[in-house]
């Protein structure tokens, strides 16, 4: 579930640890990060058709666990 939070939405939950000058310092630091194209990432390993059918069951699994 937080992990479609902000971190605003976060630092509201828990204003002790992410007081001003904490996420002003993030801000700062993130402003220092250089964006990647997507040509500078590596390519993702192929899978195996094993890996290919685990990774569709777990899928399916979650999906039907969300629907109950």
């Amino acid at each position: 579930m937080a992990l479609g939070f902000t971190l605003e939405q976060v630092a509201g939950m828990a204003p002790g640890v992410f007081t001003a000058e904490v996420m002003q310092a993030i801000a700062e630091e993130l402003a220092q990060l250089s964006p990647m194209a997507a040509s500078d990432l590596p390519v993702p390993p192929k899978l195996t058709l094993w890996q290919r059918l685990l990774a569709r069951l777990a899928s399916w699994r979650a999906r039907r666990a969300s629907q109950r």
